[in-house]
C-alpha cells in the first residue's frame, strides 16, 4: 500500500510542478507582449508629435528705477545711414605691465592655481642586469621571413648565424633530468627534493646557491646586477630546468644568445673556471641537503649541451 501512495504523491508533485511552470510561462509571455505593445505606442506618439518651436525673442524687461545717482554716458547722435549699422566695439585697452609679485612657496605635492602641472621627471635608471643572467630578450632573426615579421611588429631586428639545432623544434628535449629511486619508482631530482627529502630541501637548495653566488667574487660579475629577489627567481628557474625538465633546444638557444650578447657588450666570457665554479656551487648545495651522489654526478650529462655552446663557443 505504501509504495502506491508514494508513487501517487510523486505523480501529484510532478503534475503540480508542470502546472506551475505552465502558468509562469503564460504570465511571462503576456508581460512580454504588453511591453512590446507599450513600446510601439510610445514610438508612434514620438513620431507623430510636432517638433518643439524655437523660442522667440524675450520681451524687454521693465526698466528698474534707479535708487541712486547713475553715471552719465554721453552718446553721439547717429546719422540715418549709420542707424542700421552695428555699433563698433571699443578697441582693446593696452594692458599695464603686471607688477612682479613675490614668489609664494608651494607646499610639496600640490599644484599652484592657474598653472599647468610640472612634467614628471625622468624615471630612475633601472638596475642593470647582466645579459647572461637574464637571457636574451630580442630574438635573432636568421631568415627573411623572421626579419620581415620582426619589422612588421616594430621589434628590433638582430641578424646572426643560423640557430643552434636548426633541424629540431624548440621544445625538443636534448637531455633529461637526473632521477632518484623513491620507493618503487624513479622520480626526477626536483620531485625528490620537494616531496621525499627531509625538511624543506628544495627551498634550502635555492637559498644555498643564491648565498654562494652572492659571496663568490668569480661569479659576482655575471649576477652582480641582480637584487636578491631577481637572483633567487633566476636560480629557481635554472634549477627547475636542470633537475625537473631537462635541457631543451629553446633553453640552449636562449642561454647561448644571452652569453653572446653579454660578451659583445663588453662582459667577460664564461671560461672553464667559471663554469666549473658554477657546477661546484650547484653540486655542493645539493650535497648539503643529502641529495644522492649519483644524481649529482648525472647533472654533468644534463648540462652538457649548455657547456658545449657556452664555454666552447667563445673559449677560455
Amino acid at each position: 500500500m505504501w509504495p502506491w501512495l508514494m508513487i501517487l504523491a510523486g505523480t501529484l508533485l510532478i503534475i503540480g510542478a508542470l502546472v506551475a511552470r505552465h502558468r509562469m510561462m503564460r504570465d511571462y509571455r503576456a508581460q512580454l507582449q504588453s511591453d512590446r505593445v507599450a513600446s510601439r505606442t510610445t514610438k508612434a506618439q514620438v513620431a507623430s508629435s510636432p517638433p518643439p518651436a524655437l523660442d522667440g525673442p524675450a520681451p524687454d524687461a521693465p526698466a528698474i528705477a534707479a535708487t541712486g545717482p547713475m553715471p552719465v554716458v554721453s552718446v553721439m547722435a547717429a546719422s540715418p545711414s549709420a542707424a542700421s549699422a552695428p555699433a563698433a566695439l571699443p578697441g582693446p585697452t593696452p594692458e599695464a605691465p603686471a607688477a612682479s609679485a613675490p614668489a609664494v612657496p608651494t607646499p610639496a605635492g600640490s599644484t599652484p592655481t592657474g598653472s599647468t602641472p610640472a612634467a614628471p621627471g625622468p624615471p630612475p635608471p633601472a638596475v642593470p642586469v647582466p645579459a647572461f643572467a637574464r637571457a636574451a630578450q630580442t630574438p635573432i632573426a636568421t631568415t627573411r621571413r623572421e626579419v620581415k615579421a620582426a619589422r612588421a611588429a616594430g621589434q628590433p631586428v638582430v641578424t646572426g648565424p643560423p640557430p643552434l639545432f636548426a633541424d629540431l623544434p624548440v621544445g625538443h628535449r636534448l637531455t633529461t633530468a637526473p632521477t632518484v629511486r623513491a620507493g618503487a619508482q624513479d622520480v626526477p631530482l626536483q620531485d625528490w627534493l620537494r616531496y621525499y627529502a627531509e625538511g624543506n630541501a628544495w627551498s634550502g637548495v635555492i637559498q644555498s646557491i643564491s648565498d654562494r653566488v652572492t659571496g663568490d667574487p668569480l661569479l659576482q660579475p655575471y649576477f652582480g646586477g641582480m637584487d636578491r629577489t631577481t637572483l633567487q627567481r633566476h636560480v629557481t628557474s635554472t634549477v627547475m630546468m636542470l633537475t625537473g625538465e631537462g635541457v631543451t633546444v629553446g633553453a640552449v638557444r636562449r642561454l647561448a644568445d644571452a652569453h653572446l650578447r653579454h660578451v659583445q657588450s663588453g662582459g667577460h666570457p664564461v671560461t672553464e673556471a667559471v663554469w666549473n665554479r658554477m657546477a661546484a656551487t650547484l653540486g655542493n648545495a645539493l650535497r648539503e641537503h643529502a641529495a644522492p651522489e649519483a644524481a649529482i654526478l648525472s647533472l654533468n650529462a644534463t648540462v652538457s649541451p649548455l657547456r658545449s655552446v657556452i664555454v666552447s663557443r667563445d673559449g677560455a
